[in-house]
């Protein structure tokens, strides 16, 4: 969320983040905003895709539910790929 209230989402949070980091970030953020944002939402959606392939969550990643409902919750989940 920005400081006006603004709820932003893919590429269009990215870029202004980068922006308020300043430095090397903001210049890459300017350089980056020319492109339409098709162009770089798609090119979010990709990274986001390869990410989950990198950093996989471990299998028993809810450790706090009981094993019961772990099992169904991963079980929805796995459903929804």
């Amino acid at each position: 969320m920005t400081p006006q209230g603004t709820t932003l989402v893919r590429s269009a949070a990215v870029l202004d983040i980068g922006r308020r980091l300043g430095g090397v970030w903001s210049l890459a953020a300017r350089v980056a905003g020319v492109f339409p944002a098709t162009w770089l939402d798609a090119a979010y959606n990709r990274i986001a895709a390869a990410r989950e392939r990198w950093f996989e969550s471990p299998e028993r990643a809810c450790l706090t539910l009981p094993a019961h409902l772990r099992e169904r919750f991963l079980a929805s989940t796995e459903a929804s790929r």
